[in-house]
């Protein structure tokens, strides 16, 4: 936009005044003639655009905007449910679990179900195993 663009729309803006007016002015000021049927158009078009942005923009907060707001917290319930269901350990009723951190026994069990730690290490292995020998670094 030119700087005489600029200062003929800037000299149409008067407060007050309808959009359609603003720019019938500015036209005027621009030497452009408008005709009879372009300005009928114009209102038209003009006049229905804020109610068609008023829906619009109603629609949006009242309708897409919760829709999206919910699922992302159905998505953030997932995940976290997933990263959870990550700490669970569960063994078959034939099946040893042990549990260890840092090298130190935490749970066991035959079939043990349980929740590790974020940082524990779990070693499952049949039952039917005799002897065990286990040595920590």
């Amino acid at each position: 936009m030119t700087t005489q663009q600029e200062e003929i729309i800037a000299d149409a803006m008067v407060e007050g005044t309808s959009t359609k007016d603003m720019i019938v002015e500015a036209a005027k000021k621009a030497g452009v003639a408008i005709s009879g049927f372009a300005k009928s158009s114009f209102s038209a078009i003009i006049g229905t655009f804020p109610d068609v942005l008023h829906w619009v923009m109603r629609i949006f907060w009242e309708a897409v905007l919760p829709l999206m707001v919910l699922y992302g917290v159905y998505k953030f319930i997932l995940f976290a449910y997933d990263k959870i269901m990550e700490l669970y350990v569960s063994g078959k009723p034939n099946e040893w679990v042990l549990i260890l951190n840092n090298g130190e026994l935490k749970h066991k069990g035959i079939g043990l179900s349980c929740f590790r730690g974020p940082f524990d290490q779990v070693a499952v292995f049949p039952a039917n195993v005799h002897q065990v020998n286990f040595t920590a670094e």
